[in-house]
């Protein structure tokens, strides 16, 4: 690499480490994840990590966070403390730790419970098992091609050390009947970082619902960084329900992006619950590749003490006839910081485009911030398009009201901010799923009472 002594120095650590594990990297890995990571070095020789001075990443400092010494490495050990909130959930369910694919006697077991021809488990090993060459080619029209390597620094360095991808295949015409769920467990050494990607490729007419959740054990202590990418890819009239789940501790630090990619009359929708974390920044990419598709994106993010919530989304009308409806909370207590940061973009030719996006706040801590920049950028006639924001307190009157016919004030505070992410959960489809985090919310705010 000509030129790498005047790369900066987080960005240098980086790329010295990848040369001196590329020999390993390469014997690792398949074809199409090999060839991505030329394209992903050259990025990040270029254009490095954004700063604070980025319009996208204003309000997390990315060059501290990334100048640390971090080991690139995928070891760990599953704790029995190790708690699964979701383990009453009916559904399909595995576990895998440190970005690590489940073992195989998980998958095994999996496999023989799924409908024929679904696929969970290593792209490596599906791309060299004797599946159909048309599932193949479909897969491989999906990695790093929606989660482009020159997209965000942040995919680029995933695809640089990104070893092999938890593949989740639902063939056409077939439907998941109950809901998947891929338990990731954080058990990292100190000043670790872990790799994750992820691919999703729903069918024609196919059918898929699964949740995504992070967790750490309940003693672990170390500092970590999860960098994520995931790759959602509908095929026409598909059906997908994605649900993410963060439960972390606050020495944690998580990077995911989201790449969402849809046919015609396509339907997703992303529902994300973050109740426990450190840092954490969330990018949701969408693009619409058909007509009359549909998205919806809803979720719920509460920060206290020092802890930090960064959610980006822009969603990209590029096709006529294309409904998307985003609505995100938010609660900061403590010192801690939210932000959101919504782009809807609806390019020419999108005619009878609906895209409504909200974010609501709740502040209750003088020392808390919270930041939203909603933003439309429409190049069509013809649509219906609105977006916007509150940033406010308890209601004052109503906590007197509640006091007044016995309620403590503190009890009093936890019940309205409970119920100010109500309709966040409410949304959630899936009955046992929604009592579940429901009862989440309620042991977040009540877990010292």
């Amino acid at each position: 690499m000509e030129g790498i002594r005047t790369l900066k120095p987080e960005v240098k650590y980086f790329l010295d480490t990848y040369l001196e594990q590329q020999k390993d990297l390469a014997c690792a890995t398949c074809r199409l994840t090999s060839e991505a990571k030329a394209e992903a070095l050259h990025y990040l020789e270029d254009y490095g990590f954004p700063s604070l001075h980025s319009e996208d990443y204003r309000h997390i400092d990315m060059v501290s966070l990334l100048g640390k010494q971090w080991n690139i490495s995928s070891e760990g050990e599953l704790k029995t403390e190790t708690k699964n909130r979701f383990a009453t959930l009916d559904g399909y369910q595995i576990a895998r730790i440190n970005g690590n694919c489940p073992d195989d006697a998980q998958l095994e077991s999996l496999h023989e419970s799924l409908p024929s021809g679904c696929y969970v488990g290593s792209l490596n090993s599906f791309l060299s098992s004797d599946a159909p060459e048309k599932q193949k080619k479909r897969v491989a029209d999906v990695y790093a091609k929606h989660a482009a390597p020159d997209n965000d620094a942040m995919v680029a360095l995933n695809t640089l050390f990104a070893i092999d991808a938890l593949l989740v295949f639902v063939p056409e015409g077939t439907c998941i009947d109950k809901i998947l769920h891929l338990e990731h467990i954080i058990a990292a050494n100190s000043l670790q970082m872990i790799v994750d990607r992820v691919v999703i490729v729903v069918e024609k007419n196919a059918q898929l619902e699964i949740l995504l959740s992070d967790t750490n054990p309940s003693s672990w202590d170390n500092e970590s960084l999860y960098l994520s990418v995931v790759e959602v890819d509908l095929g026409p009239s598909a059906l997908a329900t994605i649900y993410l789940s963060e439960e972390t501790s606050k020495k944690h630090n998580k990077l995911a992006s989201y790449f969402i990619r849809q046919q015609a009359y396509s339907k997703a929708a992303m529902h994300t619950v973050v109740l426990h974390n450190g840092v954490t920044r969330n990018n949701v990419w969408s693009r619409f590749l058909g007509e009359h598709a549909s998205l919806t994106l809803n979720g719920m993010a509460i920060v206290d003490e020092e802890r930090l919530i960064d959610t980006f989304t822009r969603v990209e009308h590029v096709k006529p006839h294309c409904y998307t409806n985003e609505r995100y909370k938010h609660v900061a207590l403590g010192r801690s910081t939210a932000s959101f940061t919504g782009r809807i973009f609806v390019a020419q030719g999108a005619v009878k485009t609906e895209a409504y996006q909200q974010d609501r706040n709740l502040l209750l801590s003088p020392d808390a911030y919270i930041y939203a920049k909603p933003h439309l950028e429409i190049y069509a006639d013809d649509v219906q398009c609105s977006h916007g924001m509150t940033t406010g307190q308890l209601d004052a009157e109503v906590l007197f009201y509640m006091q007044q016919r016995g309620i403590p004030l503190e009890v009093a505070e936890k019940i309205l901010s409970m119920a100010f992410t109500e309709d966040i959960i409410a949304a959630i489809p899936n009955e046992p799923l929604r009592r579940l985090f429901s009862e989440a919310v309620a042991s977040y705010y009540f877990r010292d009472m």
